[in-house]
């Protein structure tokens, strides 16, 4: 488990509704006082759907559990090691575990010997367990399965929000609620603010993000890398009026 305040939820949104982020200058909508907790309708663990009609996979745990503070989301995700051929210099160097290539989207095969290999270590294998690594540091450990140069593990990982500063809550109305997300971290907050809808129905929950139709938006100040940013101050009724003009749009929805 890693406590964290970076926004999984919208990033996960984002991802899965358009390659473009949304920014905006304060929490919305700017009529409503942020909730001191999470509304009831919402607590409790939740699967997400890949589509409508597939159903999730209820023997897997729940991606996203929401507490009376807080929200966790758990990623899940395969992952993929292919033993690469070592330089001389790495197979003679014996104060570390071999190196394995790391891939997400399938198997990747290094098996040249010549031109310069990437040295970085993107797995380390000790104990029985498979530690990944990336540019933030060194994972966790998880139980893996080999098959001679492959390697095979579920990488799972838990994200909290915590609700505060990082994460605020406003209701619209009735079963609607803005999820407003701070972007960056303890050690740099840029100001600005990513947005999710929650609109709960029943026993589902869509969540809404904004889509290409917002960059037409008058409140727009400017692009950068694929990220626009607004000035825009909605009060409750003005999300409702973009909702039914499209500007957010179903991003994906949860489950119980």
């Amino acid at each position: 488990m890693r406590p964290t305040v970076l926004p999984t939820l919208v990033l996960a949104a984002l991802s899965m509704a358009s390659c473009s982020s949304y920014y905006f200058a304060a929490p919305q909508p700017t009529d409503r006082r942020d909730l001191r907790t999470m509304p009831r309708q919402l607590r409790g663990a939740w699967w997400s759907m890949e589509d409508e009609e597939t159903p999730p996979d209820y023997s897997a745990p729940a991606n996203y559990t929401v507490e009376r503070k807080r929200i966790r989301v758990i990623e899940t995700d395969s992952a993929v090691f292919i033993d690469r051929v070592l330089t001389l210099e790495e197979a003679a160097d014996t104060t570390r575990e071999r190196l394995y290539d790391m891939s997400y989207s399938g198997i990747q095969r290094l098996d040249t010997v010549n031109g310069t290999l990437d040295t970085a270590i993107n797995l380390i294998l000790k104990g029985g367990l498979a530690y990944p690594v990336d540019d933030k540091g060194i994972g966790r450990g998880y139980s893996y399965s080999k098959s001679r140069d492959t390697i095979r593990f579920v990488k799972q990982d838990t994200t909290i929000h915590e609700l505060g500063h990082y994460l605020r809550v406003r209701n619209i109305e009735k079963g609607l609620w803005t999820l407003n997300f701070l972007d960056g971290d303890q050690h740099e907050a840029r100001g600005w603010w990513l947005i999710l809808i929650a609109e709960h129905r029943g026993d589902t929950v869509y969540l809404h993000s904004a889509v290409e139709k917002m960059q037409d938006h008058p409140s727009l100040i400017g692009e950068k890398n694929d990220k626009y940013y607004f000035t825009l101050d909605m009060r409750a009724a003005n999300i409702k009026t973009m909702l039914r003009d499209s500007l957010f749009a179903p991003a994906f929805v949860l489950v119980r």
